[in-house]
């Protein structure tokens, strides 16, 4: 199934139907980057297109490659957070 499809069973909690697609893992984490603003600037790193249906597809976009950058997106957020408490 494409990102749209499996996101409409997302939508009507379906969710046993989408654990049954190969590609499940990849639609819950791109779906978790997928406010406009974060996807835009993980699309600008990998040098990608803003399509969610293509990067699910996209075999060079690997679930580590998603993880890491969840990761690296928190910790950055994170880190700005305790600065900006320390300066109030």
């Amino acid at each position: 199934m494409n990102y749209t499809e499996l996101n409409n069973l997302y939508k009507n909690n379906e969710f046993r139907q989408i654990d049954k697609d190969e590609k499940s893992e990849k639609f819950y984490l791109l779906r978790s980057i997928s406010k406009s603003a974060t996807l835009k600037k993980f699309c600008e790193k990998f040098s990608l297109e803003k399509n969610l249906d293509n990067n699910l597809q996209n075999e060079q976009i690997t679930i580590d490659k998603i993880k890491n950058y969840i990761r690296e997106s928190f910790v950055a957020k994170t880190d700005t957070e305790i600065r900006q408490m320390g300066s109030t």
